[in-house]
């Protein structure tokens, strides 16, 4: 009887085990790198030392320890504040733009600046010799034949 019950505590302990290995735990620091802090200008949370960024952290840290997903603090979070505390917009509705415009003006920008900068160059003709330089030359072989 004793080794019916220690196999089904094991068979159980694993199950256990077996599930929180499948479900990783959610760890702080990567949830509090989502968010912009709500006081400190262009800071995100996790820089931030400001009593509203530290209460936010507290309620992130007490949500972390009590085993919500990421997914479950940043939902509980934008619904408190808004989708502008993400220090990343999301990429649906019209803040994808946000993420597409650079991609798609960087061709037009690379036109741009090669037409700007890439001049017609003028073709240069040999230019005929001129009176002077045949006078010169003359005298250059008139001196080499002296010497």
């Amino acid at each position: 009887m004793r080794f019916l019950c220690s196999l089904a505590i094991s068979g159980l302990l694993l199950v256990l085990a077996g599930r929180a290995a499948a479900a990783p735990r959610t760890t702080y620091f990567e949830v509090v790198r989502e968010f912009r802090s709500v006081t400190c200008q262009g800071e995100t949370l996790e820089q931030c030392t400001s009593p509203a960024s530290e209460a936010l952290k507290a309620f992130i840290r007490e949500k972390v320890e009590q085993g919500w997903t990421k997914e479950e603090i940043v939902r509980a979070v934008v619904a408190e504040y808004g989708e502008g505390i993400l220090a990343a917009p999301p990429r649906r509705g019209m803040a994808w733009w946000l993420w597409v415009t650079p991609f798609a003006l960087l061709p037009l920008g690379v036109f741009l600046i090669g037409t700007l900068f890439a001049r017609p160059r003028p073709k240069l003709e040999p230019a005929p010799p001129s009176a002077s330089l045949s006078s010169y030359l003359a005298e250059v072989e008139r001196e080499v034949r002296e010497e």
